[in-house]
């Protein structure tokens, strides 16, 4: 009895003198941990640690922590603020560039935004209290740490969520096009998802706080977040680390699930690549940015997890475990914001805008106006090319040879144009005869393509190919400058109901209406003024994003002045009329086609030539960037302007609204009947070819349908 008294008083006095408020500057020596009975016994271990910084939680506060001497701890420090000033650079790169792109118009440009927002706040944690506390050999208070800890806690929880959700959305966007570009574009459905993730996070951070010891703390000694701990007389092993292992599980899943989304993201794509080999050059590209863009990133996060869960018996030193935890961390965090900006394109557009500013392209075109004598060093044998433009004199005769009105951009340039006072509600006589001739101007230029790209369309011309893209087409000398080698055709042959075009039909002296109607909205871009103030990557992007709807509007209009009231092809072959391709995709299709909205509006040719210019130029197009959309929003709303000041002058009165209205409406229809006829493709095209080794999609087709 009085051994056992003498126990139970040494035990009471020691645990009196030594609890372990400060975790920090703790140290049980041998002699205490002699005293302790079986189950107050202290074996020194370390959680598994997690993520993509692989957290390490020590739950035991009276564990021997293994002192390091000052030369680690400024190592650590000076390597943790170079990482969170390079991470913040990153991530502040990344937010300015998604800002000034369209792709921030985007639910992924969003995600993008939001993650690297999150990421911005954990490097300025880390820089501003992690970094001077490793360095500072000076006690804090437990309420600061909790406070700073929980922080970051809190935005590497929502970086974890927001990784798996971009790789969701990257799914969808491949498994599901037709069903993502509907749903997904709603800023509602945008909100309603960051609010998600938002609570989803706040409430994987409030776990830390559901046992009294379980909260998260910074350990300058570990490099990494602990829990907070209590006396063991109040609380088990068990109860505190049960909490921080959660979170460990929470934030290993995303990181794993992003993976193995990822990895069934890519198989989808490398196998439409397998499957259109037309393209095969194209989809190799688009494959390995993907990979590098999606894996490069994953690689560094899983790799983190692997090596503390599974070789967490290898680090003998905390040293050590920093280049394999907190490292990983941040690492991740430069990697996010720089992985997107190399491999996207439309975000390193912003980047190179500096070459082409609007001061520029006014010079340019002041110099163009200007009445000084033009020169041609080419012999007036300019042509366009990949990186080569026609010079001042070939493209003053290319305008005027399209209808351009040379007295009115004299007028111009002389300031002979009269202006009213901006306070007046005045329109002087001459300024009404200078917009209409403008007006006569615009259409005499837009009925003059209009009656080149009719010529071309009912003749022997039909550039066929399996393997040419839009670039190439591009790229290629406009046909419309040249119509007269190729002859008018009376009638065409109307084939069998076929599956798929192929190449054997085109040799035959078929043609595939719908391809040739994409040609030729590529030959009608070509004429359009807009084009030359563009970059090459907002050409590019204005075609891909509005090709489909200029072609689709091409044959509704064509089929309607035919005097159909359905969409029929000029060899009175109805499009997809085989039985495989019958369904409610394809009544859908038919039944939104603009065919029948032209039979009951009934416009005129110059209302379809204005209707045409409207729909081609629109600003919504994917990856355009800021000052494109600017531009050819612009020139869209002359065109608008022009077909009210038509409609104006012909019904008068207050009917000018209603008829424009309906008229207007076509546009809209149009996009509608593009969206539907993508639904058939997906439905019904798509499977056929997986099914079938002899058939493929065309090279264009396919590029304009796989974005």
């Amino acid at each position: 009895m009085a051994s056992v008294m003498m126990y139970n008083s040494t035990l009471s006095s020691v645990l009196n003198d030594s609890l372990f408020v400060d975790v920090e500057n703790f140290t049980l020596t041998e002699n205490f941990t002699s005293f302790l009975p079986p189950r107050f016994s202290v074996k020194p271990r370390i959680l598994p640690g997690i993520v993509r910084g692989n957290h390490s939680v020590e739950l035991d506060h009276t564990d021997q922590l293994r002192a390091t001497n000052d030369t680690e701890h400024y190592i650590v420090g000076f390597v943790m603020i170079i990482m969170a000033m390079l991470g913040i650079v990153a991530n502040g790169i990344l937010i300015h560039s998604v800002l000034r792109t369209s792709v921030f118009g985007r639910f992924y440009g969003r995600l993008l935004l939001h993650r690297s927002m999150a990421e911005v706040v954990s490097c300025l944690i880390i820089a501003t209290f992690f970094t001077p506390y490793v360095m500072i050999s000076s006690s804090i208070s437990d309420s600061l740490n909790i406070a700073f800890t929980t922080m970051f806690a809190f935005s590497l929880s929502t970086t974890y969520l927001i990784h798996f959700l971009v790789a969701v959305n990257r799914f969808c966007a491949v498994y599901f096009p037709i069903y993502y570009n509907r749903s997904s574009q709603a800023l509602w459905k945008q909100a309603a998802g960051h609010l998600l993730v938002a609570v989803l996070a706040g409430i994987v951070t409030s776990l830390s706080f559901f046992f009294k010891c379980s909260q998260f703390v910074f350990s300058r000694r570990r490099y990494d977040i602990l829990a907070l701990g209590c006396d063991y007389s109040d609380h088990e092993f068990s109860e505190t680390k049960r909490m921080i292992t959660i979170v460990v599980i929470i934030w290993g899943s995303c990181a794993f699930a992003a993976l193995s989304v990822d990895l069934l993201t890519l198989g989808r794509v490398i196998l439409y690549t397998t499957i259109m080999k037309s393209t095969v050059s194209l989809s190799y590209r688009q494959n390995l940015r993907f990979f590098l863009q999606s894996f490069s990133l994953n690689i560094v996060i899983c790799s983190g997890v692997v090596t503390t869960h599974v070789l967490s018996d290898h680090f003998d030193s905390s040293f050590t475990r920093f280049w394999f935890s907190l490292f990983h961390v941040m690492l991740g965090f430069i990697l996010n914001g720089v992985i997107p900006v190399l491999f996207n394109s439309a975000l390193r557009d912003m980047w190179r805008r500096r070459n082409a500013t609007i001061v520029s392209v006014a010079s340019k075109m002041r110099a163009a106006l200007s009445t000084t004598e033009k020169i041609c060093f080419n012999d007036k044998k300019c042509v366009f090319g990949r990186e080569l433009y026609k010079c001042r004199l070939c493209r003053f005769e290319k305008c005027l040879k399209v209808g351009m009105n040379k007295k009115g951009i004299k007028a111009l340039v002389k300031d002979e144009i009269p202006k009213t006072s901006p306070d007046l509600k005045i329109v002087k006589a001459s300024q009404i005869s200078t917009e209409r001739d403008t007006l006569i101007s615009t259409l005499n230029k837009l009925l003059y393509v209009e009656e080149k790209i009719a010529h071309l369309r009912y003749s022997t011309y039909f550039p066929y190919s399996t393997s040419k893209g839009v670039l190439d087409y591009f790229n290629d000398a406009c046909a419309i400058s040249n119509t007269r080698k190729h002859q008018v055709l009376a009638r065409f042959a109307k084939p069998e109901a076929f599956l798929l075009f192929n190449e054997e039909m085109a040799s035959s002296g078929h043609k595939f209406w719908m391809y040739l109607d994409l040609v030729l909205a590529i030959e009608y871009y070509k004429t359009m003024e807009i084009m030359s103030r563009l970059s090459r990557l907002d050409q590019i992007a204005l075609l891909k994003g509005t090709l489909r709807q200029v072609a689709s509007f091409h044959a509704a209009y064509d089929a309607y002045i035919r005097g159909h009231t359905d969409l029929v092809e000029p060899n009175d072959f109805v499009p997809f009329s085989h039985p495989h391709f019958r369904g409610e995709a394809f009544d859908r299709w038919h039944s939104k086609s603009c065919v029948r909205v032209c039979a009951q509006v009934k416009p005129t040719l110059d209302k379809i030539v204005l209707l045409k210019s409207i729909i081609a130029l629109n600003p919504n197009a994917p990856n355009l960037s800021v000052y494109g959309q600017e531009v050819v929003a612009k020139e869209r709303l002359k065109s608008t302007n022009m077909l009210m000041s038509l409609i104006r002058v012909e019904r008068g009165g207050d009917e000018w609204i209603s008829y424009f209205s309906r008229l207007y409406d076509i546009v809209n229809r149009n996009i509608l009947a593009d969206l539907c006829f993508s639904d058939l493709i997906f439905s019904k095209v798509i499977p056929l070819v997986s099914s079938r080794s002899d058939m493929k999609v065309e090279g264009l087709w396919l590029e304009l349908l796989v974005q």
